[in-house]
C-alpha cells in the first residue's frame, strides 16, 4: 500500500527489510536530511496490510471500507485505492488486524453484529435484554443487525461473555448474571470491550442505571469510539461539570453515537425532540408538560375529579408502585427529587447552565421517612 500526499510519502515494505530500507531512503534523502527540508525517516513496525478484492468494486466501496475500520476506531498508517477499480487497501498496526478484518467483512456481508454491554440490568435493563431477544430475528431480517450481547454490569458484580463472539445466552442470562462472581471493574469492562471488537466492531454500552459513578464512565466510553445510550439522569441532571464534559467527548467521539433520554411525563421522548428542535434553529419558549408521571397519578389519586372515588395517599403510592411508575427508591419521587432532575435535563437541552441547587423543590409530608 502506498499514500502520498504534499507533505510525506508512506509505503509498506517487508518487515524483514524495514531497517535496509529505511538505512536506502536515508542516504537517498541524505542532502534534505542535512538541510531539514525532510523531516525524517520513520519505521513503524510491526504492521499488517488489509485489502478488499473484487472483479469490479462499486463506487461506494471505499466509503464502506474506511468507514468501517473508523468506527471501529482503527488508526491508519497509509491508504491506497487500486487504478483499475478492484482492490482497496490499507496498513494498519498489527495489534489492530484482526479487528479490522471483522469489521470490514461487516461493512461487506449480508449482516452487521453489534456488540452490546448493559449497564444496571434491573427493571429497565432486564426489559430492554428481554425485547432484544424476543425481536432477534426480526431485527436480523428487517434491519440485517445481529446483537451480540458481550457483558452485563450490576453495582457488584459483572458477566462477560465467552470470547468466541457468541455473547451472553438471553434466554439464561439472570440466573447467569446471579451466579456470577467477578466484581464490577469498569476498566476490566472497558479493555473486554476493546477486545471484542474482534467479533464486531461496533459497541454499544446502555446505561440503564442510576448511578453517577457510571455516568463518570460515559467520557471514558465515548473516548474510546463506542456508543452509548443513556437513560441514566445522573448524567444529565448530575453536575453541571460533568454534564459539559460529557458534552464535550459527545462532538469528539464522532461517528460514534451518544443517546440520552429520559422518562418525563410518562416516557414520552421530550428531551430528544427538544434538542432536535435546538438543532434545527428553533426557539423553545415554553415548555408545558406533567413533569412526574408518578406524582401525577398519585395527587390525581388522592383529589380525583368530581364523582371519581377517593383513595389513601398510602394506597394511590402503592398502586403507582405497582404500576411501575416510581424510581426504585420512591422518596426520590416523594421528594421532588426526581422532578427536579427532569427540570434541569429540559433547561440545560435549552442552554441553560443549572446546578441542581438552582431548582426548588417542595417534597411531600414523610418523603424523609424509611
Amino acid at each position: 500500500a502506498q499514500a502520498s500526499s504534499e507533505q510525506s510519502i508512506a509505503f509498506a515494505v517487508d518487515s524483514r527489510r524495514a531497517d535496509e530500507a529505511a538505512a536506502v531512503l536515508e542516504d537517498a534523502f541524505e542532502r534534505e536530511l542535512r538541510l531539514s527540508q525532510v523531516a525524517g525517516v520513520d519505521v513503524v513496525r510491526p504492521c499488517a496490510i488489509i485489502a478488499a478484492v473484487a472483479r469490479t468494486l462499486s463506487s461506494a466501496a471505499p466509503g464502506r471500507f474506511y468507514g468501517a475500520l473508523s468506527r471501529a476506531g482503527i488508526d491508519l498508517v497509509a491508504a491506497a485505492q487500486g487504478c483499475d477499480g478492484r482492490n482497496i487497501s490499507a496498513v494498519l498496526l498489527e495489534k489492530d488486524a484482526r479487528r479490522a478484518l471483522r469489521a470490514v467483512h461487516s461493512a461487506f456481508l449480508a449482516h452487521h453484529v453489534v456488540a452490546l454491554c448493559v449497564v444496571g440490568c434491573g427493571f429497565v435493563g432486564a426489559a430492554l435484554l428481554d425485547a432484544i431477544r424476543d425481536a432477534a430475528a426480526r431485527t436480523l431480517r428487517r434491519f440485517g443487525v445481529k446483537v451480540r450481547v458481550a457483558a452485563l454490569v450490576n453495582a457488584d458484580r459483572m458477566l462477560l461473555a465467552p470470547p468466541d463472539g457468541k455473547g451472553v445466552d438471553l434466554d439464561a442470562w439472570r440466573d447467569a448474571l446471579l451466579a456470577a462472581k467477578a466484581e464490577t471493574d469498569f476498566e476490566e469492562v472497558q479493555a473486554y470491550l476493546e477486545a471484542y471488537r474482534s467479533w464486531g466492531p461496533d459497541v454499544v454500552v446502555v446505561d440503564a442505571s442510576y448511578s453517577q459513578a457510571v455516568a463518570e464512565q460515559h467520557v471514558a466510553w465515548l473516548g474510546r469510539k463506542f456508543h452509548v445510550v443513556s437513560a441514566n439522569a445522573a448524567a444529565a441532571a448530575g453536575p453541571l461539570k460533568l454534564f459539559e464534559a460529557i458534552r464535550a467527548a459527545r462532538e469528539a467521539a464522532s461517528p460514534a453515537c451518544y443517546v440520552a433520554e429520559g422518562s418525563i411525563g410518562g416516557g414520552l421522548p421530550v428531551v430528544d425532540t427538544i434538542r432536535n428542535m435546538v438543532l434545527g434553529g428553533d426557539a423553545v419558549r415554553e415548555i408545558e408538560c406533567v413533569i412526574s408521571a408518578s406524582m401525577g397519578a398519585i395527587l390525581n389519586a388522592v383529589s380525583p375529579a368530581a364523582g371519581a372515588a377517593q383513595v389513601s395517599f398510602a394506597a394511590a403510592l402503592q398502586d403507582a408502585w405497582t404500576s411501575g411508575l416510581l424510581e426504585n427508591d420512591p422518596r426520590l419521587d416523594l421528594a421532588s427529587e426526581d422532578a427536579a432532575a427532569k427540570l434541569l435535563m429540559l433547561g440545560r437541552e435549552l442552554g441553560v447552565a443549572l446546578e441542581a441547587s438552582d431548582v426548588t423543590r417542595d417534597a411531600c409530608p414523610g418523603a424523609d421517612a424509611g
